[in-house]
């Protein structure tokens, strides 16, 4: 549990859980910490001793958030009873709006774009985009442009619940992150990396090809769980910084069976 909002004066972020199957009397260890999407540690508790006063214990916990960039990340907990060695960990989401950002997070402010601003977006969103929007933003006047976009977040909203569209600021974090890491002729979110952390998510593991040797440079990306074993293969062919998608065995994306082959076969000269 956690309390929903925080100011310049009071930027605490307070929760509290509880832990259960402890040693009554014993020494059981707890560490905190908010970390982004992509597994980075943003703001961390040293881990704190405590003697457990029976079975079960309740900690309050906080962290000083007044720092941390509006977006999406995850506040995890680690317990360790130092009686048994027994291991617990346990995770949330979250979401962190500061108020400069919070008109930003109204889309409804998609109807004052302009035909350049809408395609743009466009380019980059239409990977999440049905087929009857694809078609229907093509042949569309402006007007019907600006709204089609601002159905597009109000209709994936996934909790309606709240206040926050957690679909909208899931996808704006990704492009964040793509825009920032995927820098080649400013594609970002237009890249083949970016299409796919937008359409996908972040991977479990990035397995990244060193400089040296023969193969050429490439990313490999794991998802664990999403129909068993799903892979991304991204190359630089040409030496240039630019990563292309070479194969995939998820369904709809391209496939390569000779993808090994593509990769040792050595980057160019240039």
């Amino acid at each position: 549990m956690a309390n929903p909002e925080f100011d310049q004066e009071n930027g605490m972020f307070y929760t509290y859980f509880e832990i259960y199957n402890l040693e009554p009397g014993g020494i059981y260890s707890t560490k905190s910490y908010i970390r982004d999407l992509n597994g980075e540690i943003h703001i961390e508790n040293e881990a704190a001793d405590t003697q457990a006063p029976a079975r079960f214990d309740i900690v309050i916990d906080y962290l000083d958030v007044r720092d941390l960039q509006t977006g999406i990340y995850e506040y995890a907990v680690e317990v360790e009873d130092k009686s048994t060695g027994q291991t617990a960990r346990a995770s949330k989401r979250i979401y962190k709006i500061g108020q400069a950002d919070m008109d930003e997070l109204l889309y409804d402010d998609h109807y004052s774009f302009t035909a350049a601003e809408l395609d743009s977006m466009f380019r980059v969103l239409r990977p999440l985009m049905t087929g009857e929007e694809i078609k229907n933003y093509r042949h569309g006047n402006i007007k019907a442009k600006q709204k089609l976009f601002v159905d597009f977040w109000k209709k994936r909203d996934t909790d309606m619940t709240t206040a926050v569209n957690e679909y909208y600021m899931t996808i704006r974090e990704r492009i964040r992150h793509a825009d920032k890491n995927f820098t080649y002729m400013n594609k970002g979110a237009a890249s083949d990396r970016g299409r796919v952390l937008l359409k996908y998510g972040y991977p479990t593991e990035v397995q990244r090809s060193g400089f040296s040797g023969g193969d050429k440079n490439h990313e490999i990306w794991h998802y664990e769980g999403m129909r068993g074993k799903v892979i991304f293969v991204f190359c630089d062919l040409w030496g240039r910084g630019y990563y292309e998608l070479i194969h995939s065995n998820m369904e709809g994306e391209v496939y390569n069976a000779n993808w090994k082959a593509v990769i040792q076969g050595g980057a160019k000269n240039y």
